[in-house]
């Protein structure tokens, strides 16, 4: 088993502007979206997903959200109990084709004496929701924030040191989300190609 990197996989969002679907669950060529992300991430990682329960194909860690709907910081915070590595990957499972930039952030870390590493797509949006982290930093960065209920995931970034790595047109395409119908329809009909 890795002894250095984790993935935290948030998973317990509600999937407002898809109707209250479950994100996890989004059939992308016919795999869901979760099981599509834990299919690319090397087997000795220990992953923890923070959301319901359910069935999947590797051993994971599951961690409700506590509260439930508390949202992605709680999520993080209720996950932390479970995480051992001193590094941790934070990644959203409506980025279903993610496993290349995740594989990059953990070997771009090692050059790093920052707090986080956070991708920046190739329009200049900082993807917090798919970064790299010292977990001890996280942990430090949870106790400053205090009350995780309903605080996004910049708040939490904005406490701590960040390098950030510029990503291309062809790998910002690895981190399309899915958080709308058109988001989901484009995902179904022209998936990116996943090196």
């Amino acid at each position: 088993m890795n002894s250095t990197w984790s993935v935290l996989i948030l998973a317990g969002g509600g999937g407002h502007r898809l109707g209250g679907v479950d994100k996890a669950a989004l059939p992308i060529d016919g795999t869901p979206a979760l099981e599509r992300l834990l299919a690319s991430l090397p087997d000795d990682m220990p992953v923890i997903v923070a959301g319901p329960e359910r069935p999947v194909a590797r051993p994971v860690t599951f961690r409700p959200e506590s509260p439930a709907g508390g949202g992605p910081v709680a999520g993080i915070a209720a996950s932390m109990p479970a995480v051992a590595t001193p590094n941790l990957i934070i990644v959203a499972t409506d980025m279903p084709w993610s496993g290349p930039i995740i594989t990059g952030l953990t070997e771009r870390f090692a050059l790093s004496s920052a707090d986080a590493l956070i991708p920046v797509s190739h329009d200049g949006r900082r993807q917090v929701l798919c970064c790299a982290w010292r977990t001890d930093a996280l942990r430090g960065a949870l106790g400053e924030l205090g009350n995780s209920r309903g605080r996004s995931v910049r708040s939490l970034v904005a406490l701590a040191s960040v390098d950030e790595w510029h990503l291309d047109m062809t790998e910002s395409v690895l981190l399309a989300d899915i958080d709308t119908p058109d988001d989901l329809t484009r995902a179904q009909r022209e998936p990116p190609a996943v090196p």
